[in-house]
Formats: structure tokens, sequence, C-alpha cells
């Protein structure tokens, strides 16, 4: 089990800021003052905390300094400017030797670099990240601090540049460097296509699947349910030949406004959720096709209550903006720490984070390939309106970061966890119901690791030719002794027990309104 690393903090940064306490809860670490008795993995030094010199170096391995929370400018105070990173070995990846336009504070004062300083990170105005080594030390400096007040403001690719100096000191402190995480991954997402006709609006899916395997990514369609009344079977066809190009998830239900955010009782909750599954089923049986049990929201729109319903209906998680989190979940205490997580687990739903195609989305990529989450990129049929070229120019900057799997978005479901080795077991953090999971080389069990951010605490075990074994986060192990090595694993857990409520009837108005849209969305063609 993952021990807490004890990491002092100078009077003057803010340790008991929402940051700090969002990046307490998140990591296994536990801010302490600068007179605190504990053997320490690190340490963090302000402005007004003096030299290295006046606390001493000793027995610390790592320490960073930063500029005094209070004096940056405010989150809104920010200039457009390009950085460009060091290809030097203490430059995380994916970020080594490449250049990013970015989002700073104004009143931002560059480093004066000191004799033996490497620079890692460096602005148009001079040095904003640098390293030392000094006998056993290693000490970092960085003029950045995010200026914003919470985590999730710090979560976008533009700015996240002013958190990763502290987020890759505290990962280093903490051991966090050696965990395994999921391979590079990525699908683009496409909300409100359906399977009525060969094109929808700007998208022609015969054309994006021949681009797609050409320039190797993935598409998905978070299809409305409401539209399964129909389903063209060519068009069904050219899903059915590019299943590893192109696929389907669910969108809502009606499509109407705040519909999976709506203050529902629960058997209205169920309904509606019983009702998108009963049309995804119909349009699997008319096509011949397998949709993602994962729920896109329309305009990202859902509540706590929504997402605790889910699993009980069949889902495997949710794909939710941390921003559209935050906006219609704003009195709950969990919105503080959203984003860093690989999948979040809210009430049982893990949510997978996505980000526009447009605007910073190179960067979003960047900060997802070093976060651990998946690079899940989403836009409209109308961002196409200068052609799929845009697909293209992304995918190829996706692949360019690394070896990236492109998968639906179940798939990337099944793919969300972390794990590391100790010894003779294998720790395995799941951020999923279910994860498909491949037993490393020289392993004698697997056990699972409990805490606040593991989406349960009984697992199934499933290994191919032998029978089913559950086990306990954190008090039983599987034991693979008879299994060759390495295999395959599938972990999930048992769906919560599923409560029944009558079918709902469709609005008039939602039947209308969804007609006109996509009338209105076809009309606009290249």
């Amino acid at each position: 089990m993952t021990e807490k690393y004890v990491i002092q903090v100078g009077t003057d940064i803010g340790a008991q800021s929402h940051l700090f306490c969002a990046l307490q809860s998140l990591l296994p670490i536990h801010f302490a003052d600068l007179s605190s008795p504990a053997v320490c993995a690190g340490r963090i030094l302000g402005d007004e905390d003096g030299s290295e010199k006046k606390h001493g170096l000793l027995p610390l391995h790592l320490q960073l300094s930063l500029p005094q929370l209070s004096s940056t400018a405010s989150a809104e105070a920010l200039l457009q400017t390009k950085v460009r990173f060091a290809n030097e070995a203490d430059v995380p990846f994916p970020f080594k030797g490449r250049t990013m336009t970015v989002k700073l504070p104004r009143n931002l004062t560059p480093l004066a670099v000191k004799s033996g300083e490497t620079v890692l990170l460096e602005g148009e105005r001079g040095a904003l990240w640098t390293v030392a080594r000094q006998s056993e030390v290693k000490i970092y400096r960085s003029s950045m601090i995010w200026p914003g007040k919470t985590l999730p403001e710090a979560m976008n690719g533009d700015v996240f540049v002013a958190i990763l100096p502290l987020l890759h000191f505290l990962r280093e402190a903490s051991g966090q460097n050696n965990i395994q995480r999921p391979p590079l991954r990525a699908p683009f997402i496409f909300d409100d296509p359906n399977l009525h006709w060969p094109r929808y609006g700007y998208v022609n899916y015969r054309d994006m699947a021949t681009r797609a395997a050409r320039e190797n990514y993935h598409v998905t369609f978070a299809t409305i349910p409401l539209d399964a009344w129909f389903t063209h079977q060519a068009t069904a066809e050219i899903f059915r030949n590019n299943t590893q190009r192109l696929s389907l998830c669910v969108h809502g239900n009606d499509h109407a406004k705040r519909e999976l955010a709506g203050r529902y009782n629960d058997s209205e909750r169920v309904a509606l959720l019983r009702q998108a599954l009963h049309r995804i089923e119909k349009l699997e049986r008319d096509s011949g096709l397998e949709v993602s049990r994962v729920m896109v929201p329309p305009h990202g729109a859902c509540s706590e209550n929504m997402l605790a319903e889910m699993p009980a209906r069949g889902f495997e998680a949710a794909c939710i903006s941390a921003g559209s989190l935050v906006a219609h979940n704003s009195d709950k205490m969990w919105t503080a720490a959203l984003g860093y997580l690989p999948s979040e687990i809210i009430r049982g739903c893990p949510v997978m984070p996505r980000w526009a195609m447009t605007g910073c989305a190179a960067e979003n990529a960047l900060m997802a390939a070093y976060l651990g989450q998946a690079m899940v990129l989403r836009g409209h049929h109308d961002d196409l309106r200068s052609g799929v070229e845009l697909l293209d120019e992304l995918a190829r900057f996706v692949n360019g970061i690394g070896a990236v799997q492109w998968m639906n978005l179940e798939q990337l479901s099944r793919t969300s966890f972390e794990w590391r080795v100790e010894g003779r077991t294998c720790w395995l953090r799941p951020y999923a119901r279910r994860i498909d999971f491949r037993m490393p080389d020289n392993v004698e069990n697997l056990r699972i690791e409990p805490g606040l951010h593991v989406a349960s605490s009984e697992w199934h075990v499933l290994a191919k030719n032998a029978p089913p074994e559950n086990i306990r986060a954190g008090l039983d192990s599987f034991w693979p002794a008879s299994y060759p090595n390495p295999f395959g694993l599938e972990i999930c857990q048992k769906p919560p027990a599923a409560t029944e409520a009558p079918l709902r009837r469709t609005p008039v108005k939602a039947v209308v309104r969804r007609a006109l849209t996509e009338v209105r969305d076809r009309l606009r063609l290249n």
C-alpha cells in the first residue's frame, strides 16, 4: 500500500490554499511546515523563506523554490506567450524539446540563472524553470505558480505549464514517476451524428473512414438515442466495415437542454436512462453494430445523481470535461480536485475527460499524455466546415507524441488504470468499473490498491480457462502461479442493484426539436 511522503512547505507558499489541499488529496503526500521533525521527501521554499543555507539541505534529496502565491497575478491577468522546453533529462515526457503557446501571468519575473543551473523551460523574457545539483540534492527553481483558485482551473493545456514544475516535483518526491500508466490513447469525438444517411452535415462517414485508416486515427460519434427510430443500412455497413476507425457511443437521450442535469426523482432518472438504452439496443439490432456503453451528456450537462445511477443501468463510464462537471455540480466538494486523474470516480461512475479539438488542442493533448489521461478531442460537424484536414493535422500531432493506440470509448475506459511492482507483488489501481490488464513478468500475485479514487473495494478477476476469483482492495491477493506469464486478465466489479421504472414517454416537443435540428445540420454541406 502507498505510504504518505512528507513535503515541507514554506510559510509564504500557501499550503492551505485550495490548490495545495487538492494535490494533497490526490497524491500520496502530506504537507508540513518547515519545523516538522518528520523525515521529509522534499521541501518547497518561497521568496520569504530564505535560501537553502538557512534551512539546510540534508537529509533532503529534492527542493523546489516557487514565487509567493499571493504575489502572482490573478487568473484573468494572463498574457499569451511562447515557451520552449529544453532537451534535458529532467524535462518530463512529453514536453522535452517542445515549443508551446501558453498563457502566463503578465507580471511574471524570469529567473536569474545561477552558476551550475540548467534551464529546463525558457520564455520570451528569460528562464522560467531551472534545476541544479548540490551534493546529493536536486534543487529546482520556478518563477511560476498557478494564480487561479482551484486545481480544475489549472488543468487546461494553455495554462498547465504554470503548475507543471510543482506537479513534477511532487511526483518525483513521492515516487509517482515510477508508476506505470496506461499507454498513449486517443479518439476524436463528434457529438450528434446518426445513421440516417452516409453524411451528417460536414461529416462524410466513408471519406472519414478512408482518411482515418491513412492517417491512423479513430472517430467516435456520440449518437442521440432518440435518433434510433431509423437506420440506413448502407450507412451502417460503412461502420461495420471500419470498426477500427469508426464507432458509436451514447449522447444523452432526447438531446434536451440539461436533460442529464435536471432535478429528477430516483424513478425519473431510472426511466430516462432505461429509455436511452432501450433505444440504443434497437439501434444495435438494426445496424449490427456494438455501441459503447459510455455516456456523453449533451452540452456536458450531467448531475452527480445521474452519474450515480449510470453503473446500475449498464454504463461503463461517462465522458465529460472537468469544466462542465464543475459548472453543473458547483456545490459539490469533489469538484475542487478534478482534472488530474486518468479518470474521475464520481459516485461510483468513472468519468473520462475531454477537450475541444479547436483552440489549444495540441497543448491539451500534451497535458493529457503527461497525466496518463486519454487524449480525447471533441467537436461538432461544423468544426469540419473547412474540411476533414483538421482531423488529419491533429492526428499527425497526436501520433507524433508517441506510439498512440486509437480506440473507441469503451476500450478507452477499460485501459484506465495505474500499476506498480513491489518485489513480487503487482499493485493495481483501477479507474474504471472494468479493466483489461496484462500481468507483467516475474510477478507472483496481484493486489488492488485501496483508496478514495479507486472505483470499488470488491473485484472479480477472470483469466482465460480459469474460474473467476473475488478479491477485496487492499486485503486479498490474486495468485496467478498456475498461469503462463504474462497473461491477460479481465478485472471488473459487480454493477449495483438496478431498480425498475416504466419507460418514459417521449415529449412531442423533443421529437420536433430534434427533427428541426437535424434538418438544419444536414443542410450545412461542404
